[in-house]
């Protein structure tokens, strides 16, 4: 059974001529269900497990609310818990990642369905949705949550307009009306190329294995995922250049986060690094009597390397520089922020780091770009430029 199978029925009031609004036939959470939008109204009604019954059901409310017959009854409208269960499954299970919708399910357990669930989700006003961050603000949650919550509220009921439940979106700009705001500089916590160095030393001391995959992380500022899911026919060898275009995650492959594909420039030391250890898969691959290395560049017995896998060698990496733990990712902010520091185009790193825009480069690491001179504007000043006299100078 189909379980995003919708269908309008709509009517024609014979006293009138009037067209009325539709009846939207639904399948949520093991049964069918009846949305009705008429006058302002809107009502949603569990039918049951038939398909046919439901359209029979939408056929009857038709009739009557073309003659004014209809008798609302406002507890059977759905709550805000079971409409958003019914988007995940429908909304983001299939098109986000499995991570994603796995994370978005916890937090409305957790944080959203305990404080909001009940409320009929026609009913819901702006100020619960205040109250509600408003709450975990007071309890000391960050603001990268409170973020979240307002983006898996409002993706629910952008839901419930586009199914004309309610006029308008009611959490449009509501962080910004609280003046909660995001400190990005606390959040990135790059190394230096010192840190660099003794990391990467460290590694091929203690785990030389893992060194072209952590020079890689650092020579390219790619995420986790995207080295793990790097194949050997991703390389371009002439132009010294890797085409990033998959992930890798819970045994997954994936597309990458922004869903688009980037190629990102390797350095020279890269280049050599990768050339050795392709050097080194052949050889494995003649010896175990194939003619072809495994595709995947940094592989366990012919498979990616799991993301866990890393990030305890990563740990243990940190630990034997004796310095202080940060996630893997801070190698990626280390890389734009190494690169932006010594004077590299914003929008060389952002083409690089695979941002959608520049703004966001610039959100995340602009403080890293060098200040210009207080004297920058004297460029504009040629040499055939002469001091302007001022008034007293005569003296």
């Amino acid at each position: 059974m189909q379980v995003n199978n919708t269908s309008m029925i709509s009517g024609t009031n014979p006293f009138s001529g009037r067209p009325i609004m539709g009846v939207k036939v639904k399948y949520h959470k093991g049964a069918w269900w009846v949305f009705i939008n008429w006058r302002k109204r809107r009502q949603a009604k569990r039918i049951g497990a038939s398909e046919g019954a439901a359209n029979e059901a939408a056929a009857e409310i038709a009739a009557r609310l073309a003659l004014g017959q209809y008798d609302w009854d406002e507890k059977k409208t759905m709550t805000f818990e079971d409409y958003s269960a019914d988007w995940l499954e429908k909304y983001i299970k299939p098109l986000r990642r499995e991570t994603t919708y796995k994370r978005y399910k916890a937090v409305l357990k957790k944080y959203i369905w305990p404080v909001i669930g009940k409320i009929a989700v026609d009913k819901l006003k702006r100020f619960q949705i205040r109250d509600m961050l408003l709450k975990y603000h007071k309890a000391g949650k960050s603001v990268s949550t409170l973020l979240l919550l307002r983006d898996i509220v409002s993706g629910v009921m952008n839901c419930a307009v586009d199914d004309e439940l309610i006029p308008a979106n009611p959490t449009r700009e509501i962080i910004k009306t609280l003046g909660i705001k995001r400190d990005r500089q606390t959040e990135v916590r790059p190394f230096t190329s010192e840190e660099v160095d003794l990391i990467l030393s460290k590694c091929a001391e203690i785990y030389p294995e893992y060194y072209p995959f952590m020079l890689t992380a650092f020579r390219t500022g790619m995420r986790l995922g995207e080295i793990l899911a790097l194949q050997w026919s991703d390389v371009n060898w002439n132009k010294g250049l890797i085409h990033v275009k998959r992930s890798y995650r819970n045994r997954r492959l994936t597309k990458t986060k922004t869903g688009k594909a980037r190629q990102v420039e390797m350095s020279n030391e890269l280049v050599s690094e990768l050339r050795a250890l392709l050097i080194d898969r052949k050889k494995q691959a003649l010896v175990a009597g194939s003619n072809e290395p495994v595709i995947w560049i940094f592989h366990n017995g012919g498979s990616p390397i799991a993301q866990n896998s890393v990030r305890y060698i990563w740990r243990l990496l940190l630990d034997k520089a004796g310095m202080q733990y940060e996630k893997f990712h801070a190698a990626r902010h280390t890389y734009a922020s190494l690169l932006l520091s010594a004077g590299v185009s914003v929008y060389y790193v952002s083409k690089q780091m695979g941002h959608s825009s520049i703004q966001i480069t610039i959100d995340i690491y602009g403080h890293f770009i060098p200040s210009e001179s207080r004297r920058g504007v004297d460029v504009l000043d040629g040499a055939h430029s002469k001091p302007m006299k001022r008034r007293g100078d005569e003296n």
